[in-house]
């Protein structure tokens, strides 16, 4: 069996902030910052996503991606 690395990336604020991330990053993102988000879920083959990180983004995909959101 081939260990695999687990690898987390997390919005957090300056002061510690984790909750509601949909409050508050949006506002906030760069293209820079998109693109190291964009990497890091390019680079990933398996991702755990809680029910409302799973949840919120789905409203804003376009369609040939709403099969993402499919239960």
């Amino acid at each position: 069996m081939t260990q695999r690395r687990i690898v987390t990336g997390l919005f957090i604020s300056a002061d510690g902030v984790v909750g509601a991330p949909e409050q508050w990053t949006f506002q906030h993102t760069t293209e820079e910052a998109g693109a190291l988000i964009g990497a890091l879920v390019a680079e990933a083959d398996t991702m755990l996503l809680g029910r409302t990180t799973y949840e919120v983004p789905c409203p804003r995909l376009p369609a040939t991606s709403a099969h993402l959101c499919d239960p």
